[in-house]
């Protein structure tokens, strides 16, 4: 039995970061061979040791690396004769980044990759096709992608309605000991937040504000603070506390309750700062528009939370307002409203 040649190699540093990879991106793109630096890839003995002698004695075979691997298989991979290594954790975690670091906004948007895991495995495909470039003095071929070790790993799972890391980070070994998940809390617990949210003001349970009609927020108007009244009786409706825990650490908060038959307050969202940039908001708001039950659901967004609520679906439908009418506010905030 002839013994096919092997030609892609793919490089991951464990066998549970292997089992991952074949469910969730492998099937993407099937070209390539994977081996683990901890033996347990390839399954099949003779053919693992194969992996390995390709590895360092075919300069023609293409190596892919992601993760932390071992210093003993890093100095295997330097010291072979195969020319063509990509290690990829640069590029990932290029991608991986929250902001751009550079003053012109523009050159940063213009690098921006945009990865999901299929066109992942595309470039992956891309990489082994054709060398993107040689490096004449370590006589490899090189990714020539700018070095950025920003790590942004959080991302919402829609489905389970937690903060877990994101795919890339796992590739990349980035710290994936977190998960963030939204409980119900009681009032003096959310009061700890809005501690933090509203210094030195004494905490309703309730917001006593409502719309004018039900069709101020049903019909698309363009809402305005003179559309807004108050009342007592909004305080027989339940209200339910959101908070997210980092081990025992409060580190957001959020409450929901209804304003009329129609329509759901979505109030009080806070993040610990040290948190932001996590997922959290969205976190928070995706139960608080599960909770209002198919209503209206409307709120006061702060500036700086405003791409927060436009991310689960929410619509600005105000001019932004000052602190004059949003007493306990922070900077200008707006009303935006999220349909059902």
């Amino acid at each position: 039995m002839n013994e096919f040649k092997i030609t892609n190699i793919i490089i991951l540093s464990t066998e549970e970061l292997a089992d991952w990879f074949l469910e969730n991106l492998y099937p993407h793109n099937i070209k390539f061979l994977i081996v683990t630096s901890d033996g347990a890839y390839p399954k099949d003995k003779d053919l693992r040791e194969r992996a390995w002698q390709s590895i360092d004695n075919d300069p023609k075979v293409k190596v892919i690396i992601f993760g932390n691997l071992p210093e003993e298989a890093i100095k295997r991979i330097k010291n072979a004769k195969t020319i063509f290594i990509y290690n990829l954790n640069n590029m990932l975690n290029y991608e991986l980044r929250k902001t751009y670091p550079f003053e012109n906004e523009g050159y940063g948007s213009s690098l921006k990759l945009n990865l999901n895991p299929a066109n992942f495995m595309k470039l992956l495909g891309i990489l082994t096709a054709k060398p993107l470039s040689f490096n004449k003095n370590s006589k490899r071929a090189q990714l020539d992608i700018t070095k950025i070790n920003y790590y942004q790993p959080y991302s919402y799972n829609e489905d389970k309605m937690i903060v877990e890391y994101d795919w890339k980070a796992k590739l990349t070994g980035a710290d994936l000991d977190f998960k963030y998940e939204c409980v119900q809390i009681d009032f003096d617990e959310i009061c700890k937040g809005w501690n933090s949210l509203w210094p030195g003001r004494n905490c309703p349970t309730h917001s006593t504000w409502h719309w004018v009609m039900d069709e101020c927020i049903t019909e698309n108007h363009w809402l305005s603070e003179k559309m807004i009244k108050s009342s007592h009786k909004i305080k027989d409706y339940p209200v339910i506390y959101f908070g997210v825990y980092d081990g025992d650490k409060l580190i957001g908060v959020n409450s929901g309750h209804q304003t009329s038959d129609e329509t759901y307050r979505s109030r009080g969202l806070w993040v610990d700062p040290k948190y932001r940039g996590r997922k959290i908001l969205t976190l928070l708001l995706q139960h608080t528009i599960k909770a209002a039950e198919g209503k209206w659901v409307w709120s006061c967004s702060q500036n700086t939370s405003l791409k927060a609520y436009e991310s689960v679906g929410f619509e600005k439908r105000s001019a932004w307002i000052g602190e004059s009418f949003f007493k306990w506010g922070v900077g200008m905030c707006c009303f935006v409203v999220k349909t059902p």
